[in-house]
């Protein structure tokens, strides 16, 4: 009995025993799958030794296929999209390799407002410029201005509407042909 005449321990004690075991166990599978859940959220349960790896891209990555490139116009069962719909979608950033056979696709159409990125992937120079050899007077902000090694790259985007023929600048038998509706 305590001092005001009540019990200290419950009347029935397998009850209490019975809760307080229930509960304690629910408490452990609660913090269990808290810290999985933590761990999954946290990308350490990868399932594949947990851990990642990052890598630099080497000369090796950047060779390029046909597979590779992005396209430059979307074709859905004959819909035409607008400019609009390509500044807000992921195809307002094309790529052109540069390999050894020349410029890959030679010749796209895209819309005014989009990006194109020339790769070097072969095993010279690259000095993307617009027509004509060797003053580069068709579009002439579209000019590289330098030769890059092979994986550097050049970007330009094409704001005004036409066919810009270009080429090349160290190797002026490779063109390509860009057509801006």
């Amino acid at each position: 009995m305590d001092q005001f005449g009540g019990n200290i321990a419950p009347e029935n004690t397998e009850d209490y025993s019975g809760k307080k075991k229930l509960i304690l166990g629910l408490l452990a599978i609660l913090i269990i799958l808290g810290g999985l859940w933590y761990l999954n959220q946290s990308g350490a349960l990868l399932g594949d030794g947990g851990f990642s790896i990052k890598r630099t891209l080497t000369e090796d990555d950047i060779n390029l296929s046909d597979n590779d490139l992005v396209p430059a116009i979307p074709q859905v069962a004959g819909v035409e999209p607008t400019a609009q719909d390509l500044a807000s979608s992921d195809f307002s950033e094309i790529l052109v390799s540069y390999t050894n056979s020349g410029f890959e696709p030679r010749e796209m159409t895209i819309f005014p407002g989009q990006t194109i990125t020339f790769i070097n992937s072969s095993d010279s120079k690259m000095w993307v410029a617009s027509d004509d050899h060797p003053a580069h007077l068709l579009l002439p902000a579209f000019d590289q201005k330098k030769s890059v090694e092979i994986g550097g790259t050049y970007s330009f985007t094409f704001n005004s509407s036409g066919e810009w023929t270009y080429h090349n600048h160290v190797k002026p038998s490779a063109t390509g042909l860009i057509f801006v509706r």
